[in-house]
């Protein structure tokens, strides 16, 4: 006989005294020290760093090979360019204002990462916005704005707002399959990720690295699930999580829909420290799977 859909509603944490899951310090505060250069300067990307190539700074002669000395990005047809050729994957970049990724698509659209070389440099969103856009691949799997990170990659104070993405197997709004390195003070806010297996709002595959203070919040008042998969291993914030750690992660969500192993925060744990992380539901679409394994925290 077949299971009747299981739904929770509620909210679930662990230590949840611990402080909250989003940017340590506000955005707008943030100074990245070694540079010199506050979040809050607008005036670095006047017309002449904004019309640079194929980055910011590029009249400067920077490397890119350490945090002093970085890629700056003013603009989305900069950020276009770090997906543009794998030689920019060892990178150190950082994000100088907001951009808007809204009129790519996916066929326009330089993810950073692939199977054979995956990202390993450093992204310092420096507390700004990526606005996003509508990226549809349905049948294709590693689906991410960076599909794969290993050891040694570092992404952080970063803020991804309104996007809608839909791949196939190990898809998230910011990573495919993590196999290493660290996200720390990511937010994902009111956006939707789709796909078959492995679907988590932020990372799809986790196998192994750290992934510290980041969340995916939705407001408003929908009723419809935000992460949703047709299969299994469907999480609010990771699809699976193999190894490694969530330190102080959580979610706030309309809701997660799966058929298996369905979680608030995570699908499917198969060894990772999860530490101070919340989730939250907020409407009746609730943690919704339709076999076993169905968690308000962690499906499995």
């Amino acid at each position: 006989m077949k299971r009747k859909p299981q739904k929770l509603l509620f909210y679930f944490f662990i230590l949840s005294s611990l402080p909250a899951c989003v940017p340590s310090t506000p955005h707008d505060q943030i100074l990245i020290s070694k540079l010199g250069v506050s979040s809050t300067d607008a005036s670095y990307c006047n017309s002449a760093h904004s019309n640079a190539s194929p980055f910011a700074n590029s009249s400067d002669s920077p490397t890119g090979t350490s945090a002093s000395d970085p890629y700056r990005i003013c603009t989305a047809v900069q950020y276009n360019k770090i997906g543009s050729s794998s030689s920019y994957w060892n990178k150190y970049f950082i994000l100088m204002t907001d951009i808007n990724l809204s009129s790519y698509d996916v066929n326009t659209l330089n993810r950073i990462g692939n199977s054979t070389t995956a990202f390993t440099g450093t992204f310092l969103g420096n507390g700004k916005q990526i606005i996003g856009t509508t990226l549809t691949a349905a049948t294709t799997d590693y689906f991410a704005l960076f599909p794969y990170i290993d050891a040694g990659a570092v992404i952080k104070d970063l803020i991804l707002i309104s996007f809608t993405i839909t791949g196939q197997n190990y898809v998230g709004a910011l990573i495919g399959k993590m196999s290493g390195g660290s996200v720390s003070n990511v937010s994902l806010l009111d956006s939707s990720v789709n796909g078959v297996g492995y679907v988590g709002g932020l990372i799809g595959l986790m196998v192994d690295g750290s992934v510290n203070r980041s969340s995916f919040i939705v407001s408003g008042t929908s009723n419809t699930a935000k992460v949703v998969g047709s299969a299994s291993r469907i999480g609010g914030l990771i699809g699976k999580a193999q190894a490694g750690a969530i330190n102080y992660c959580s979610t706030s969500l309309p809701g997660v829909s799966g058929v298996s192993y369905v979680g608030g925060l995570v699908g499917y744990n198969d060894g990772a420290a999860i530490y101070g992380s919340t989730s939250q539901t907020n409407s009746s679409a609730g943690i919704l799977g339709t076999t076993l394994d169905i968690g308000g925290l962690v499906g499995h």
